[in-house]
């Protein structure tokens, strides 16, 4: 008879630093999402935002960044493609 995963195998325990990974993580994604959307906001303005269909890419036009448009751009691609592989 084949060895049989034991228990601990099955669920692993976190160690401290694998907690404090995980909160450092989502405090990390959290203040970037909160940065990028008070940026948008503080550039567009709440009535030109609630218009727009592309936020970041208008808020890069306005800034003048071309090459900021371009990078958001390919961002979207790339996860649009990312995704179409995950199916």
């Amino acid at each position: 008879m084949p060895d049989e995963p034991s228990e601990a195998k099955l669920r692993p325990q976190l160690g401290i630093f694998d907690a404090v990974a995980m909160v450092l993580a989502l405090g990390t994604a959290t203040a970037l999402y909160l940065l990028v959307a008070v940026t948008v906001i503080s550039v567009l303005g709440t009535s030109r935002l609630s218009h727009s269909t592309s936020p970041l890419e208008d808020t890069m036009v306005l800034v003048g960044s071309g090459v900021g448009v371009a990078i958001i751009s390919a961002g979207a691609l790339l996860t649009t493609f990312n995704e179409g592989l995950s199916d």
